[in-house]
């Protein structure tokens, strides 16, 4: 039975961080190894209950750096064969790292993830697309807590730790993707979100300034990729539109409901990423 590493970063996560702790301490899984990395936390409830944790965990500490860093730092350490990466405040039902890991065994995929939902500040199911590959350019459909050999994280030379506003686990799957990884979603949900009223992905995005340049990095960044699947990637971004403006154009009976948020923000960030303004002096 192989070894999975759990790598979770945190700071100052002591209001979510034991419910997490207890999902991982709930999988049915055997082979556990499971690493907390402290990414400066300040908050002295947060530093009493990692201290507090017994040898089934181990905590590591860093000067505040960002989760790119911590999650390299956990990885870097780890002893498993596989990483699953779990964020501070979300949950995983005990038996999703024994089904993902029976599905990498069998050599069916690189990268498993399964379905999923959120709970908290919002209820509801996260209907994240299919994966492909043109889908994942069009925008990120693949939550951070997949699993993953360790040897995909060091063929991917690890997180950018440059990006530190949010996007590094979306740069991460398109290094994979770019080595060819395969991805499987189980098809049950076994991974539940925590939505806050201001999450990291929240903040990421709370400019407009802020997401053109995060899109921005990543298509120069991955710009072979793109290139790779231009043309069904284009035919993609042109059926989104013409949705969207179906959607828009329709008559309403009554006061419509505003766009999907998923597909006008795929739409958004792909074309924030194509076009990034222009500054003073360029």
């Amino acid at each position: 039975m192989e070894k999975v590493s759990v790598v979770t970063p945190t700071h100052n996560g002591f209001l979510t961080l034991p419910e997490t702790v207890a999902s991982v301490r709930a999988q049915t899984y055997g082979n556990i190894e499971f690493i907390i990395v402290d990414d400066a936390s300040d908050d002295e409830a947060s530093l009493q209950y990692l201290a507090s944790l017994g040898d089934d965990v181990q905590v590591m500490h860093q000067q505040k750096a960002g989760p790119a860093a911590a999650r390299n730092k956990g990885i870097a350490a780890a002893s498993g064969t596989y990483m699953l990466l779990l964020d501070d405040d979300d949950l995983i039902d005990p038996t999703y790292i024994e089904k993902a890991v029976a599905i990498l065994e069998q050599k069916e995929a690189d990268v498993v993830y399964c379905m999923a939902d959120r709970f908290g500040a919002v209820t509801c199911p996260w209907d994240l697309p299919p994966f492909s590959p043109v889908t994942m350019l069009v925008d990120n459909v693949v939550f951070i807590s997949a699993l993953f050999p360790r040897k995909l994280w060091q063929q991917a030379g690890g997180f950018d730790e440059s990006m530190t506003k949010g996007l590094e686990d979306y740069d991460f799957w398109l290094t994979l993707l770019e080595h060819d990884a395969k991805f499987f979603r189980i098809p049950e949900v076994l991974f539940h979100c925590r939505v806050k009223e201001q999450s990291h992905n929240v903040q990421s995005a709370s400019t407009e300034q802020k997401m053109r340049d995060n899109y921005h990095y990543l298509y120069q960044k991955h710009h072979g990729l793109f290139e790779r699947y231009r043309e069904a990637y284009a035919a993609a971004l042109r059926e989104d539109w013409i949705h969207l403006r179906f959607i828009l154009n329709t008559p309403p009976v009554e006061p419509p409901p505003p766009p999907p948020p998923t597909l006008r923000n795929r739409l958004g960030n792909a074309y924030r990423s194509l076009f990034p303004p222009k500054r003073k002096g360029e």
